[in-house]
């Protein structure tokens, strides 16, 4: 429920239709004949999932790509990875535009909509620098720029409190990030970052991340990865037959 995009619409739509067939069924027919759908304003409150997992997730916001199409067999397979435990850093690697970014968000709200979730928190950052818009490239502001902000930014999420009590007492930052990594270790986390490849040259930073502790892991998106202790996942094509409903939706949004 954190995301419902057009194809979503279209499949219920089509749903609706094939159940709603007899006399009882005017009404329902007659709605969406008359598209009255399109009437509705508000969502109702009980439509959105509260999650128990501490997470600061971004919207699923697919809707200028068609929606998310497919790539089901891909996230299958990563779950599956996630879930085995055998690897810390699990790598979505490809070209730019091939949908990284959105699987591993995808992947993200499976694992917190799941009754039998694994995670304590599932924590999301984006090094993204630009993004495609209907206007073209825009440039954004990272959501990471130096090891001290990203250990900041994550006790921000995970422990607000201690974060407080450090810098009101100025302790070194070494304290910091030796607090960080004890709450990784003694909780479960999925540490998530997006576009890792615009932050691959900052060392102390990329320090942070290949040290962050079992039993917490973490999931990147990479036209590179890092090269040596990671499970590496290269994301190929669509399926044709996902290709081209995409395609087609593209076309019908667009007109």
């Amino acid at each position: 429920k954190s995301a419902f995009s057009d194809i979503d619409l279209s499949t219920l739509i089509d749903d609706v239709e094939l159940l709603s067939q007899g006399d009882a069924s005017k009404e329902i027919r007659r709605y969406l004949q008359n598209q009255q759908y399109k009437n509705a304003r508000e969502v109702p409150l009980d439509f959105f999932e509260e999650y128990d997992c501490q997470n600061n997730l971004p919207p699923e916001s697919y809707d200028l790509d068609g929606g998310f199409v497919g790539r089901w067999e891909e996230i299958k397979t990563l779950k599956k990875l996630i879930k085995s435990e055998q690897d810390r850093i699990v790598s979505i690697t490809g070209a730019g535009g091939v949908g990284k970014t959105a699987i591993a968000l995808r992947l993200a709200y499976l694992f917190l909509s799941d009754h039998e979730n694994l995670f304590d928190a599932i924590i999301w950052f984006s090094a993204k620098t630009s993004k495609l818009t209907d206007e073209g490239i825009v440039p954004l502001t990272p959501g990471i720029k130096s090891d001290e902000q990203l250990t900041t930014d994550l006790l921000a999420i995970v422990d607000p409190k201690s974060l407080e009590s450090f810098r009101n007492a100025r302790v070194p930052f070494s304290s910091f990030q030796q607090h960080l990594y004890n709450i990784f270790s003694s909780q479960k986390c999925l540490i998530i970052i997006d576009n890792l490849e615009t932050i691959l040259q900052n060392d102390t930073l990329i320090s942070l991340i290949k040290d962050i502790p079992r039993p917490s892991q973490v999931l990147i998106t990479s036209r590179k990865g890092l090269g040596e202790i990671e499970r590496r996942y290269p994301l190929t094509d669509m399926l044709e037959k996902d290709a081209i409903q995409l395609f087609r939706i593209i076309a019908k949004e667009r007109k």
